[in-house]
């Protein structure tokens, strides 16, 4: 019993230590990031695209693209379905700089996402178009 509870104990250090790691990764990016995004293709210029957060008031439109970010590494990406219900492709990102982040899907036929961020704020993400 005293040898469960050693094994149970470790396994408990090395799983926080690992969620911290994790965490480590994130704080290079702005707390903003943590939002769910759609993309206001009204905005877009030729270069950047704007993504505002789901409770942004956008005019009337069929369905909108745009991805969720959260803190524990996983990602969202938001697609227009068949029936314009949102199709959800799941992912992971990380970040080593303030304003790149990069997203890689498992199992999926979804490319690989790199993210350039040029401006953050809780009402506005712009994203450099590559």
């Amino acid at each position: 019993m005293i040898r469960l509870n050693i094994l149970l104990a470790l396994f408990f250090f090395f799983s926080c230590n690992q969620k911290a790691a994790e965490s480590i990764k994130a704080e290079s990016v702005s707390k903003h990031v943590y939002n769910k995004w759609l993309h206001s293709r009204e905005e877009d210029t030729e270069y950047i695209k704007v993504y505002r957060p789901s409770t942004y008031q956008f005019p009337p439109s069929r369905g909108r693209r745009g991805f969720e970010i959260k803190e524990d590494g996983i990602f969202a990406l938001i697609k227009i379905g068949i029936t314009d219900i949102p199709d959800i492709v799941i992912g992971k990102w990380t970040s080593n700089s303030s304003n790149k982040i990069e997203v890689k899907f498992d199992n999926s036929e979804e490319n690989d996402l790199n993210l350039n961020i040029t401006l953050i704020t809780k009402e506005v993400m712009k994203i450099k178009k590559l």
